[in-house]
């Protein structure tokens, strides 16, 4: 796992500008890791289509590229790109999830800062024969996480993990959002 504490490129204000900005274009996902926590999303590249299909794209794969290089991250290929925007539900975390089956890595990068709705990442790394699979993600039962790392969403911060470990995502506090923005690559 890696955090990066502090996005350098100029990019990266120019990004969060238009993504938080009212102009943005969300569009509701009943399904996240499953049906009981949906939320918004801005698509830029779906995971089964090699097209980039947001007016965002450019400027997301340059910032995301001037951040990999900045931090020795060597992404070879794209898999899926979203920016996410959850709200307060009553659960703190998705049900834990990969997203996608195949070996990758997990690029996340937080528009907002929030004290509820960490990035929770288990000790325990996919196992087909051990999991049930629901639309679109993979998930595990709860109780079978193990220990668990968790890192809270600070505006300008990266995260940076192995895909095969079970994760979950974070709802913030009523009145909140947190806005990340999701791109699986693998190196």
């Amino acid at each position: 796992m890696k955090l990066i504490r502090q996005i350098k490129t100029p990019k990266f204000a120019k990004l969060k500008e238009k993504i938080l900005s009212q102009g943005m274009e969300w569009y509701f996902e009943p399904y996240s890791a499953n049906n009981k926590h949906p939320f918004f999303a801005h698509v830029v590249k779906h995971r089964d289509n090699p097209e980039f299909n947001s007016y965002l794209s450019d400027e997301t794969i340059d910032t995301f590229k001037d951040i990999c290089l900045e931090n020795d991250v060597k992404p070879r290929e794209i898999i899926r790109v979203s920016y996410n925007s959850t709200f307060y539900q009553n659960d703190e975390l998705t049900d834990y999830h990969i997203d996608y089956e195949e070996p990758h890595q997990v690029f996340l990068l937080y528009f907002t800062t929030n004290d509820r709705g960490p990035t929770a990442i288990s000790e325990v790394k996919y196992n087909k024969d051990d999991s049930h699979t629901l639309w679109p993600a993979t998930s595990i039962d709860n109780d079978k996480v193990g220990k668990v790392q968790k890192v809270y969403p600070y505006e300008g911060s990266a995260l940076i993990f192995d895909g095969q470990y079970y994760h979950a995502g974070g709802h913030p506090k009523s009145g909140e959002r947190r806005v990340v923005l999701t791109i699986n690559f693998r190196e």
